[in-house]
């Protein structure tokens, strides 16, 4: 297998050069060892000084920096995130969290774990949302999705995974779709909220890169748990969590469960998507290789699992119907 596959390699990875000169200015020395958990071409690499370990990763930009170390020091006090180390310009260190990751802890658990892990893991991403609320960062931070036609292309994802498989959708009602998701309460999420950013402590999730993190709809954070195709199927902790934000928000529960529904199911047709586009280059991928390095799910059973909770999605709800059919079709086309 590629190296990077499942992630393509970053645009600007971390050098061996900055990793020096970052140390150096910080530690007054170089880094004992270097390791590349997710591969060279990622922006995150795990240092070794002395006894300690620590994360270092480059963002983006210096404004993408800063907004992480403010969401890491804002989340410090409920152990859930990890220590923040130090920022600088582009760079943030944080301390590196002994643990499985929550993707590992959902494979190796059994029905009873599987429901606690995920149940705690909503938990903590809703809890996340009170305490930013309260320092103002749901204020301060930038929006996501703030550009023309964003949520449009959202709601197109059906569209483009029908026409990755030659299916046609006659009846699916894109402007109808665009209208249900979105925004109608705002808070400060996480985003990339999936499993494989999180890893299990003590039965507690602790949720590291906050990269992408800033300002969109209640209900993201649960749509990227719970729709991720290393998420077991778990209809009642799902509803659960909806409930539990819908009480924390003053949220209309109902309206919140068709928002939270329609986006379970585009964002499972680009998670599919993304799976069959990276398959197309070669056969399955071995699951516990992808595990280990944080990989796109390109396998039978990751397919079957994001079509199986896609499609009884699409029945419960009348405005999905059309694209019901279109799961089907993918779970076909996954067969040998």
């Amino acid at each position: 297998m590629a190296e990077n596959q499942g992630r393509p390699v970053s645009r600007n990875p971390l050098t061996e050069d900055q990793i020096v000169e970052f140390c150096r200015a910080r530690f007054g020395r170089s880094p004992d060892a270097i390791s590349y958990p997710g591969g060279r071409g990622r922006k995150t690499v795990i240092l070794t000084l002395g006894k300690e370990q620590y994360a270092l990763s480059k963002r983006a930009s210096s404004g993408r920096a800063a907004l992480e170390a403010e969401a890491l020091r804002t989340l410090a006090p409920t152990g859930s995130v990890p220590k923040l180390v130090a920022h600088e310009g582009d760079f943030v260190l944080q301390s590196v969290v002994a643990g499985t990751r929550l993707t590992q802890a959902l494979e190796d658990g059994d029905a009873n774990r599987r429901t606690r892990l995920l149940s705690e893991a909503a938990e903590t991403l809703i809890g996340f949302q009170e305490i930013t609320a309260k320092r103002g960062l749901t204020h301060s931070a930038p929006r996501i999705g703030n550009r023309d036609n964003w949520y449009r292309d959202f709601a197109k994802s059906p569209i483009r995974l029908a026409d990755q498989f030659g299916q046609q959708l006659t009846s699916y009602n894109v402007d109808e779709i665009e209208k249900i998701i979105l925004p109608v309460q705002s808070a400060f999420v996480k985003w990339d909220a999936r499993p494989g950013n999180a890893v299990v402590h003590k039965d507690r999730s602790i949720w590291f890169d906050w990269e992408h993190c800033g300002v969109g709809s209640i209900e993201d954070d649960l749509v990227w748990l719970f729709a991720d195709e290393w998420s077991p199927i778990a209809h009642e902790v799902q509803a659960e969590s909806i409930s539990g934000l819908a009480e924390l928000h003053g949220s209309d529960e109902a309206d919140l469960a068709r928002r939270f529904a329609a986006k379970v199911v585009l964002h499972s047709c680009i998670r599919l998507e993304l799976i069959f586009r990276r398959k197309a280059q070669g056969g399955w991928w071995n699951p516990v290789e992808a595990m280990a390095h944080d990989r796109v799910g390109v396998t039978r059973g990751h397919v079957k699992r994001v079509c199986i909770r896609a499609h009884g999605i699409c029945e419960k709800f009348d405005v999905l119907h059309p694209i019901s059919d279109l799961f089907q079709e993918v779970l076909k086309r996954a067969d040998p």
